[in-house]
Formats: C-alpha cells, structure tokens, sequence
C-alpha cells in the first residue's frame, strides 16, 4: 500500500555483493539511503565470483561455515538466454571481445555484474574482504518500530574486528553454498571418497574413476556429461527412471553413462547398493542435491528461523512481521532445479481426445469433417472465382455458421481478435518451440493468417494464432499444442516449472524485491498490519501443505504470476511476454536436448521481437562500458 508519509534517510547495511545485493544497494541509494555492501571476498559476483581453491574446505559442506562461498564450477555455462538473464534496466548485451554466445559461461556473466557496478557507481559503497559475523538487535525499541542493528565485521586481511549501528539490514546471502545432503544408510562411515557438488570444480580428478552422481539436477546432468570424457563409467542416481527426452539421448550416446534409481545403503567395502536391489563398487560419490538457508550471522532472537529449509515466518518471502521493514531478505524464492519430466509430459503431451472433447463427440466432429471436405472438393468443380472468394473463410479459428470450429479449452476466458495483414506488410516473427515429441510443436505467433494462407491443425503440422500484436511486439494469449488442446501462457508456465532453473527470471525479481524495500524504508510506501501479514504467511503455509509440498520446498514458488504479482507492491512494471517466451523456449529445449541446447535453438527470428523492445533499446550501446 502507498503511504503519504516520508521518512529521513536511514543508514543501511546490506550484506553480500552478488546480483541481490547489488541492485538492493542501488534501489536504497536511489531513494536517499547511507547504504554499506559488506562483501567477504575480493570482489563482486556472489555465486558468480569462481573459486577454484577448494582443498581445504569440507567435502560434504557440513561445517557451520564454509570458507568457499561459490558453487561454481569451471565449465558451467547459464541455463537461460543473455537475453532473459540481466535487469530490466541494463540489458545483458554481447560485447566484442568476449565470450557472446547467447548462453555464455559464468565468467561473461561476472563481467556483466562489473559492468553493473560500473555504470551505477556502486563500488564505492562496497566494503570488500568483510565478513559479517555478527548481527542483532540493541536492546531497545518496540518489534517492528524504531530498530536498530548491531554489526560486527571482520577484516579477512588484518583481522580486525569493526562493530557498527544500523537502521535496517537487507539479507542478501544467496542461498546456493550452504550443501544439502540426503539421509542414506552409511554416508557417514563410507570409507571413500565422496563430495558435494558445491566443492566440484573440474573432471580431471576422476579420471578413470566410476562415479556415483546422486541427484537428477541441472548440475547433476552438467557433472555427469563432463564426466563422459574421462571417468571409467558414471551412475546418476535419480528418484525416477522416467527421465527427460535429453538426458536418455545422452544416456543411449555415452556407453560409460548409466541411470540408477535411489541409492539405499553405501557399504565400506565400496559397494554403492540401490533400492532395486543392484549395486556398484564405486571410487566417488558425488552429491548434487541442492542446498540449504543459511544465516550464522543472523540473531533475531528466534523471531526468525529456519526449519527444515524453510526460512520464516517471512510476508512475501521478504519480511520477517515482528521485524519488518528495518530486517528484510532478497532472494529468498527459488525454482526446483530438478527436471520433473514425468510431470510436464503429462501436462504437455497429454493424449487427450481431439479438442479435448467425449469420443462420442470427436467421431461427429470426424464424420462432419469428412462432409465438409466432401463439400469443399465439390466447389472446386464450380469456378475458380468462387474458390478464391470462399478461402478467407478457411483461416483458423475464424470460421462462423456450421463449420466445425475447435473448442478451447475452458481455462481460456478470452482470445483476442486476429485481423487480415494485408501481403505487403512485414510479417512480426513468431517462435516454434519444440516440446521434445515428433511433429509436437508450440508455435506463438504475432500475426493472424495472412488472405488465403490456410493452417492445418492436425497432429503432424503446428498451429498458432495471431495476437494482432502489429509492431509493438505484443504476445498472444494463446498458442496451441498437438492433439487439439489450446494453452495459454500460464497453462504453459504450470506445465513447465518442474523445469525451471533458479535463475531463469531471478535478476529482474530482485530488482522488484529491492524497489519495494528501498520504498518502505523511505515511508513511501507501508506494509499490511502484523495480524494480516501473519494470517497471509498461514494461508500460504496451508495451502502448500493442501498441496502436498515438503516443508523444504516452501520458497520454491517462483513464477511468472507471483513475479508479476510480486512487482504491484512497488509499482514495478510486469515481466515482458517476450521475455516469458524466450524462457520457456529454453526450458523446452533444455529439456528436448540436454547436451546441445546452449548451443542449437530455433527461436533466433524471434529474437527480433525482444531486440526491438525497451528492454534492448532504452539505452545506447555506447552508453554501457565495453
């Protein structure tokens, strides 16, 4: 809600200097805020910053704190598009010189959060070589009005130990160092070698090795095809068999790379036993099963907590009620990294009846269909005139009267109208995304059918429909799959959150969440009352638990919808249609070819579409450091 009310500045602590931190100390800085970034290593980039020197740290990540805060290893390129990656203010350009591949490694996108820094002034705000080691409250004030925090830092080159008093302070950690280990029976006495992938830095190590992976994540996949060139054979352990179409290509291509079920025991002689009965005798175990909150440093006096990987109570994902707004978190949600396949194979490629009507139904529309072709051949008999004057009647999902039009689906409440582009207007581009089925395409489409341009609408050809967008490169609403069922965007998005990376959509969200901080600590604007933002963090809790969601996954939410609905809080524009395209087209081919999709796509006509729109044009090219 807006308020009236204007506060003097406050002086702000900020801790960490990934992409949270620093768009969280621009947005403090733009609204009048004393902001200090304190940054433990040498530099910014957060997760971004790589580390190679990982021999002292523990392999499984179980102590309290971790020396590496990086969990990047060498070879690690991004999941999604440059394109969808950077804020919405600073587009994430290709710049001679460097590495310009659309999907570029973690070095290109360090470089884009110096660039960053750079162009809004930031490093002067920024305390590097500064771990924060302690912050709490003082000891005076009413929960939720007039805090103060006390910081402590040390200074990794001299040691010194600085305490200083803050206003407020913006939690803004990451949540990808702290290891998360699953319970297996011997993991604790096992005799060999075994690791998190947060300490994985290169393949060499395992030369000749046979590696167990446990975990079918995104670096689970990246780990295990790195590992094909070297390793003796490679078992990645997944919770299901039914993999996507990507990984069994690569399965059926490397003859060294095996897919398992869950491990049940590790035994000391080295035998690595599964829940199907088979075993392995293995040199190392790897572990890529995601990682867990934490906040050492933090002391709230158990106002907040975490339990079980769920950081709370938190309004949004961002306040802590009894603290809010002078102690906020950014980044907190998070997407399952996890390829859920079986589920959006059910979602996308459903063998529902043609036009997702009764069979009783789809043989009348057969019969009907088989009439009007009949009647169709007979006009051709008659003059060619007539042909011509009857084909614009043929144009998709514009047919009146009698003729056997589709049925939408009725999660589609409305379709906006197409219009007839005359042939000498440029054709807006349209993007076909493969859904990893033969002759299964989505197609989203900026135009409606040209005069006389027909669209099959049978299992082997695409269809689309046309949005009308004109040049303002406005998305359709709706785009349609083989099999006869219609989706629109967020029927799409729902299909394919199992497979969502974290950071497909996570910059221009941060930037959201720093907006809304940045306004509430300068007055603008004011949260709901303590009853209401705790009944709202009960609500949610319910309704995940109605949904059957663990208790670790509570932050795992993120989505175009809560991003969008997120963004009202600060007044924050609403992601481009554009850019929910280009990501779901990655997630897709991610999905369709693991091992190739960084690198082949079909989505480059597209492309033209984002190119033209503020995002890309708002600044000149010149005007960003090079």
């Amino acid at each position: 809600m807006v308020s009236d009310r204007n506060q003097p500045s406050k002086n702000v602590c900020v801790i960490g200097a990934g992409p949270s931190g620093l768009v969280a100390a621009r947005e403090l800085r733009k609204e009048g805020h004393n902001v200090v970034v304190f940054e433990q290593s040498h530099d910014v980039g957060g997760q971004w910053l790589y580390d190679p020197n990982v021999e002292g740290e523990d392999p499984l990540g179980r102590e309290t704190a971790l020396n590496v805060h990086s969990s990047i290893y060498a070879s690690l390129r991004l999941t999604s598009p440059r394109e969808i990656t950077g804020f919405t203010d600073f587009p994430f350009l290709v710049k001679k010189g460097r590495d310009m591949r659309r999907f570029p490694g973690h070095e290109e996108l360090l470089l884009y959060l110096s660039d960053f820094c750079a162009f809004f002034g930031l490093r002067e705000m920024i305390r590097f070589n500064t771990k924060v080691e302690y912050v709490g409250l003082l000891d005076y004030g009413e929960c939720g009005k007039d805090l103060r925090w006390v910081v402590r830092t040390r200074e990794r080159v001299c040691e010194k130990m600085v305490e200083e008093v803050f206003d407020a302070v913006v939690v803004a950690t990451g949540n990808f160092s702290k290891p998360r280990l699953p319970s297996i029976r011997g993991i604790e006495s096992w005799k060999r070698k075994q690791m998190h992938s947060h300490v994985y830095r290169v393949p060499e190590p395992f030369r000749n090795e046979v590696v167990v992976v446990v975990g079918n994540s995104l670096s689970g996949q990246d780990i295990s095809m790195e590992l094909v060139d070297v390793a003796k054979d490679i078992y990645l352990s997944a919770k299901s068999c039914d993999v996507c179409e990507g990984l069994s290509k690569a399965i059926s291509k490397h003859e060294n790379l095996h897919l398992s079920p869950q491990i049940d025991s590790l035994q000391e002689d080295g035998r690595v036993e599964f829940v199907d009965g088979t075993w392995v005798i293995a040199d190392t175990v790897i572990y890529s099963t995601g990682y867990s909150y934490s906040f050492p440093f933090l002391d709230t006096r158990g106002m907040v907590v975490v339990d079980d990987d769920r950081v709370g109570p938190l309004y949004e994902h961002t306040f802590p009620p009894s603290l809010a707004p002078s102690l906020s978190f950014v980044g907190i949600p998070r997407k399952m990294a996890i390829y859920d396949t079986t589920f959006v194979n059910k979602e996308l490629s459903k063998s529902t009846s043609i036009f997702g009507l009764r069979l009783w139904v789809v043989i009348g529309i057969f019969v009907g269909a088989i009439i009007v072709l009949f009647l169709f051949l007979l006009s051709l008999c008659i003059t060619s005139r007539k042909r011509h004057n009857k084909s614009p009647k043929r144009l998709l999902k514009l047919s009146s009267g009698n003729d056997p039009t589709p049925i939408v689906s009725k999660e589609i409440q409305e379709i906006t109208t197409t219009h007839h582009d005359d042939h000498h207007h440029h054709r807006p581009p349209e993007i076909q995304i493969d859904i990893g089925k033969p002759d299964h395409r989505i197609v989203f489409s900026d135009r409606a059918p040209s005069s006389g341009e027909s669209r099959a609408t049978s299992a082997t050809d695409s269809a689309s429909f046309g949005g009308g967008g004109g040049s303002t490169g406005a998305m359709p609403e709706v785009s349609h799959l083989g099999w006869g069922r219609w989706y629109t965007l967020r029927e799409l998005e729902k299909a394919t959150n199992g497979l969502a990376d974290e950071n497909l959509i996570g910059f221009p969200f941060f930037e959201s969440q720093a907006k809304w901080i940045a306004q509430l600590l300068s007055g603008k604007r004011a949260l709901p009352s303590w009853d209401e933002m705790m009944n709202s963090i009960k609500e949610f809790y319910h309704s995940r638990d109605v949904a059957g969601v663990p208790k670790h996954k509570t932050h795992d939410i993120a989505s175009f919808e809560y991003c969008d609905k997120y963004a009202d809080n600060s007044g924050f524009p609403h992601l481009e249609e554009w850019r929910k395209v280009l990501c779901l087209s990655a997630l897709r081919s991610a999905d369709a070819n693991l091992e190739t999709y960084r690198d082949s796509y079909d989505d480059l006509e597209f492309l033209q579409v984002a190119h033209q729109s503020p995002h890309f044009t708002q600044l000149e090219v010149d005007s960003i450091p090079m």
